[in-house]
């Protein structure tokens, strides 16, 4: 079952890969239609052979799926950042590892919103 979610994953990323050449072409490269190909690929043959990948397998190609939708989309960031300059991209702004530690802390009971009080001038 795994198998063919990451071989969903993959072919979504690879297709939004080959995508990005229409609905934002600043950010596509020539490349992307190759990668987005091997991508496809990648996917066709998780999604073949998922009955047949045993529990190592599975593992080594959820961290190789794994790091290449995190790589992916580390490029797609920088990419933006370096197309379009006077928009302000925040490259250092997603983490994955704050992003799990976020998932994982338990909510605090209720926010402290501070009002600012308001002063009489006479």
């Amino acid at each position: 079952m795994l198998a063919y979610i990451l071989a969903i994953a993959v072919g979504l990323a690879s297709l939004s890969l080959y995508l990005s050449a229409f609905f934002l072409p600043e950010l596509h490269r020539k490349d992307d239609f190759l990668w987005s190909g091997v991508g496809l690929f990648y996917a066709l043959v998780l999604w073949v052979c998922a009955g047949r990948i045993t529990g190592g397998v599975l593992l080594g190609q959820s961290a190789s799926v794994t790091l290449v939708l995190c790589f992916g989309w580390q490029t797609l960031r920088l990419r933006r950042a370096i197309a379009l300059p006077d928009e302000t991209t925040d490259i250092t702004g997603f983490s994955f590892l704050v992003w799990l530690q976020n998932r994982f802390q338990k909510p605090s009971a209720s926010p402290v919103v501070e009002t600012p009080e308001e002063t009489e001038t006479t």
